[in-house]
């Protein structure tokens, strides 16, 4: 099991593809989901306080 992490502005806490080793739940701010799709980047929901990420085949298995 691992600790909390404290994210900066502009830090990347996972990418696309990553190997799915761990889910977090936000406990403060928010965090931006992004995908890049040739040159752009578009912009997903954001995520605030409360709310669980991981990469999306850990994400399979808890069906969010």
């Amino acid at each position: 099991m691992s600790g909390p992490r404290k994210l900066n502005k502009g830090d990347v806490l996972f990418r696309e593809g990553d190997t799915s080793d761990a889910m977090y739940v936000i406990k403060s701010g928010k965090i931006a989901i992004t995908k890049v799709t040739g040159s752009s980047e578009i912009h997903l929901t954001p995520h605030v306080a409360g709310a669980q990420l991981c990469e999306m085949d850990l994400a399979g298995a808890f069906h969010f």
